[in-house]
């Protein structure tokens, strides 16, 4: 993922190196995002030469476009493929909620009202009531554009008081 890689190699503890390996993905809509996972097998042969210790499936939308359980079939592809434990950003998140006691959760996202109506669907498939939920309409590269003030302003937008919290 082009836009969290770079944050990867800033936060990199001393010791510990990122390495990525692409999909293809020119859009952010849901027949490329489910397109992009041809390229899994590809890529995941790539990343098992460098021996990793943990791998991740960079891609939120790529993860929950197909639904409950689809990220688990990433994760399960990954492993098998790399001999290590494996991730992805929707797995993550919804953990994140659980650890949290969030129930009742805004969401705040760069995606299209279609790639929008997935993530809320996959949400309430894993428990969660969705209170509210925008995205700022982008699609491809364009998502790496967005400035701070913009996700601020958008973050604020999709604030709730019956929200237990955000994700972004």
């Amino acid at each position: 993922n082009c836009i969290i890689e770079p944050e990867f190699y800033q936060i990199a503890p001393k010791g510990i190196s990122f390495h990525a390996t692409r999909v293809f993905l020119a859009e952010t809509t849901p027949a490329a995002l489910i397109k992009m996972e041809e390229d899994l097998d590809a890529a995941t042969r790539l990343m098992a030469t460098v021996n990793p210790h943990a791998v991740i499936y960079a891609c939120t939308s790529g993860s929950f476009i197909k639904g409950l359980g689809w990220d688990r079939e990433i994760i399960a592809k990954i492993e098998a493929a790399v001999g290590c434990p494996a991730t992805t950003p929707s797995t993550a998140m919804i953990q994140a909620l659980q650890v949290l006691g969030i129930q009742r959760v805004a969401v705040a996202t760069p995606y299209l009202d279609v790639v929008n109506e997935r993530e809320e669907e996959f949400l309430v498939q894993n428990g969660f009531k969705v209170v509210a939920c925008r995205g700022l309409g982008l699609s491809g590269p364009v998502i790496q554009a967005a400035t701070t003030e913009t996700v601020v302003e958008l973050v604020r937008s999709v604030d709730r008081p019956e929200a237990d919290g955000i994700f972004v």
